[in-house]
């Protein structure tokens, strides 16, 4: 000091003598220690945290602070602070979101949707009417199914084993279908001890040249054991297996030159394959990608079908399962139509469209409907194999007119379920059995274009038509 005056004059506030070069930095919004810069070290830049995820929206207003503030953060690299799940520090997931905010979305994902117990093969897919790409299971390892649909927890169900489900996913009403007796386990999917059966199936398969000889057939979910068989010259063949009868049956058919099929007990009587080039034709003709890690439904036949979730209920009434789905023209005015890109899992294919307007009556196997087929067939869908079904000949109840749709068809489901009625008692009687007239004047049906008689309806059938008229 010489007189007063400092030899240096670098005191940045000489009337606050804690103020000076060399002062320890504190949190005051002051240049404590005359270097340019205020409370470096000892504040923080804080950036609006409105999910609270830890990480701020580094596109608001920051703001400095001596200690950390609630609804703040001092970490401005959120790029969607809405959403907690979505940061920096977050792991990308099968969601369509970028979770861990680096430009990329779901990188990496598609090793998360193997994780659940029993998982062969999945993938990060999106279906097509879901908003947003989702883990689909769509191959488990041998011996365990997929019962709930769930990536989760995986394939839980081993079925080999598993006493409530022994040999399959319980499907339909009832959900007791696949449980064994309390007094017997399940081993090798069957129920055991039980008494020694044989079981058998006919088949018979075809292409489009006629029948196709050396076509393997395979029972599926067989556990340790294989149950197959060749068809002859004739395409036919019979499978015999022992001791295991579930309720739902499925088989692979698989020949030469052919996509795989699989089919359930009401297809094995008619197995029409599909050429592997008529098959990469159909494909090649898709509006979309076809992803073949998903499953591949072909509908032949009528003008309309669908694939549809196998639950409780009616046919009728089942909903839809994710699928893109176009048509192509086949010989004499039919139509072929194809869904690709179906989730692979349990499914009903149904000669139902639905929200069409049509309700299907029944369908035949023949152009002269002798041969009785199902109007629908529980299969499972996945990338091993295509399901394949032909509904050749099908009856419907037209709904149109000036008359609501609703109205116009529950007055025919009315007259119908009458005509049944009147038909069933007769047959109980030794009076003939009445049949539903055909007249305009004189019967509700008359409303309806039926393609056939309705003598050939039956209870069961005009029920299912009934729920699925009030479901709509």
């Amino acid at each position: 000091m010489i007189g007063g005056f400092a030899r240096c004059g670098t005191d940045c506030d000489d009337a606050r003598a804690d103020v000076r070069p060399g002062s320890p930095e504190v949190c005051d919004d002051v240049d404590t220690d005359c270097d340019g810069s205020i409370d470096e070290g000892v504040s923080y830049t804080l950036f609006v945290d409105e999910d609270r995820d830890g990480f701020g929206d580094v596109d608001s207003a920051s703001e400095r602070a001596c200690r950390f503030v609630p609804g703040r953060a001092i970490v401005g690299e959120d790029c969607d602070d809405a959403n907690p799940d979505v940061s920096p520090g977050a792991v990308d997931v099968c969601n369509g979101v970028d979770d861990d905010c680096d430009t990329r979305i779901d990188e990496g994902a598609e090793e998360l949707c193997h994780l659940g117990d029993g998982i062969a093969e999945a993938a990060c897919v999106q279906l097509e009417g879901e908003p947003a790409p989702r883990c689909v299971i769509t191959r488990c390892a041998p011996d365990v199914l997929d019962c709930d649909l769930d990536p989760a927890n995986g394939c839980e169900i081993a079925y080999c084993t598993n006493p409530s489900f022994c040999a399959g996913c319980a499907w339909g009403t009832d959900r007791t279908a696949y449980a064994c007796d309390p007094a017997t386990t399940c081993r090798d999917g069957a129920c055991f001890p039980a008494p020694s059966f044989f079981f058998s199936r006919e088949f018979t398969v075809r292409n489009l040249a006629g029948p196709l000889a050396n076509a393997r057939i395979t029972l599926q979910r067989t556990c340790s054991r294989t149950d197959t068989t060749t068809t002859n010259a004739s395409g036919n063949a019979t499978l015999v297996w022992q001791n295991r009868n579930p309720p739902t049956r499925h088989y692979t058919v698989s020949a030469a030159g052919h996509a795989t099929q699989v089919v359930d007990d009401a297809g094995a009587s008619s197995v029409q394959m599909i050429p592997d080039d008529v098959l990469a034709a159909i494909l090649a003709a898709s509006p979309v990608p076809v992803d073949r890690r998903l499953g591949i439904v072909v509908i032949d036949g009528g003008d309309f079908g669908d694939v549809s979730e196998a639950i409780d209920g009616p046919v009728f009434s089942s909903p839809a399962i994710p699928a893109t789905s176009y048509t192509l023209p086949l010989a004499g005015g039919r139509t072929r139509q194809v869904f690709v890109n179906v989730r692979p899992g349990r499914a009903r294919v149904r000669a139902l469209g639905a929200g069409d307007g049509r309700v299907v009556v029944r369908c035949f196997w023949d152009a002269a409907q002798t041969r009785p087929a199902p109007i629908s067939h529980d299969v499972f869908v996945g990338p091993d194999a295509i399901v394949h079904q032909r509904f050749e000949v099908c009856g419907s109840a037209g709904v149109g007119g000036t008359t609501s749709s609703w109205a116009r068809t529950r007055s025919c489901i009315r007259g119908s379920r009458c005509a049944a009625r009147r038909e069933w008692a007769g047959r109980r009687s030794t009076r003939a059995p009445r049949r539903p007239h055909s007249g305009r004047a004189r019967s509700p049906v008359s409303r309806c274009d039926l393609s056939f008689p309705l003598k050939r309806w039956q209870p069961s059938v005009v029920d299912s038509l009934s729920t699925h008229v009030k479901s709509r």
